[in-house]
């Protein structure tokens, strides 16, 4: 198990951290741990199957009676609960004496690399009438070979690349513009979601579903407040984000972390309700519009403006 006396060369990490398991269970060399990784694998084994399972610690002393207690007497087990019985060990870590053995070599399936003996470089002659069928038949193939109209296959073969390049450079130049127009809306949203001050994050929520509606189409009043556009949305969704988003952006202590992860969650429902009415071909629209990428924000919104100079003047 990687200990000081462990006679094979190869020794164990410590740690069942989700690096160890992983290390633990893929190692080439085979799966070699102490008690620490055999119990948390079974344990995460057990649970991903619907079992419910958990890691005990304890002490397993050497010998009888009274006897002194010590640090390599710790070991783990797993219990599993099961219906009726209860709390069941089940320990899956194998005993110290057993080592690592060589792995059989793996049977591969090789082809056969024999020299196979070349064909024949003579070929058997043909008699007089077989050789006349043979001769007439060759005539009649180079006759219908004349009738045939001729055809250039370099400079058909030239025509089809170039027609084949005048139409591909246009799909492959409005592939390239939309994924620029994806690339920087999700730029954008990244950007709202993790920088600037959980109020400007918070905020930054509300920008995200206007700007989703203006790519549906819809024409928003200039100069209104959350719960104004909202009403205009006419969404339920929409109108509980404005009250959460301001209850956020204008509360007396500013929001915390847990406040922005339930606005952009809040943000995420209005979504799903503003974008559903459109249809599949209705959000792909909206998903390659450009227009909210031309609306210019001023800046921070009006809210967190009026944050941000109430706590420079306070």
């Amino acid at each position: 198990d990687g200990g000081a006396d462990d006679p094979t060369p190869f020794k164990v990490r410590s740690g069942h951290s989700l690096e160890r398991l992983q290390d633990f269970l893929g190692n080439k060399v085979g799966i070699v741990g102490n008690y620490e990784q055999y119990a948390a694998s079974l344990a995460l084994m057990a649970r991903n199957l619907g079992i419910p399972a958990r890691v005990v610690m304890g002490f397993v002393p050497q010998g009888s009676g009274a006897v002194d207690v010590h640090g390599r007497d710790a070991q783990a087990w797993v219990e599993v609960n099961l219906a009726g019985i209860g709390w069941v060990t089940v320990d899956a870590t194998p005993k110290e004496d057993k080592t690592l053995k060589d792995k059989p070599p793996v049977k591969r399936n090789v082809p056969n690399l024999d020299v196979q003996p070349p064909p024949p470089t003579s070929v058997p002659q043909a008699d007089a009438s077989t050789a006349g069928l043979l001769d007439k038949k060759s005539q009649e193939e180079k006759k219908k070979d004349k009738d045939k109209p001729i055809v250039n296959k370099k400079g058909l073969t030239r025509t089809v690349k170039i027609v084949a390049t005048v139409v591909s450079a246009p799909s492959a130049v409005a592939m390239i513009v939309f994924a620029m127009i994806i690339g920087l809306k999700s730029r954008r949203r990244r950007r709202r979601r993790t920088a600037g001050t959980p109020a400007l994050r918070a905020a930054g929520a509300w920008r995200e579903v206007t700007d989703r509606a203006r790519d549906l189409g819809a024409v928003l009043p200039v100069g209104a407040t959350r719960r104004e556009l909202s009403l205009a949305l006419a969404d339920g969704p929409t109108i509980a984000l404005a009250s959460v988003t301001d209850s956020a952006v204008f509360g007396p202590a500013g929001p915390d972390e847990s406040a922005v992860t339930h606005v952009w969650m809040q943000a995420q429902e209005a979504l799903r309700s503003l974008s559903a009415p459109a249809g599949v071909f209705g959000r792909l629209r909206a998903l390659l519009s450009t227009r909210s990428l031309r609306h210019r924000e001023g800046g921070r919104d009006v809210g967190s403006r009026l944050l941000g100079r109430t706590r420079r003047t306070s």
